[in-house]
């Protein structure tokens, strides 16, 4: 396991949550919005929709259903 360390006046959590941005902002790079576009209209017009999450993306599956509800 890596060890953990800090710079002067920088915290664990502050880097944590700085990683999380930076891994969000370079989603945008990624996914179009016609693409979530698209995926949103399949999941309204759909007669079911299943959330499942595994080990770390458990959270990630949690969210989803409470923005789907």
């Amino acid at each position: 396991m890596r060890a953990l360390h800090r710079d002067a006046g920088e915290t664990i959590l502050g880097r944590l949550v700085a990683k999380e941005l930076s891994n969000i902002a370079d989603a945008t790079a990624s996914v179009q919005q016609y693409e979530i576009n698209h995926a949103a209209d399949l999941i309204v017009g759909a007669r079911e929709a299943y959330v499942c999450g595994r080990g770390n993306s458990i959270p990630v599956a949690d969210q989803m259903l409470r923005r789907l509800r």
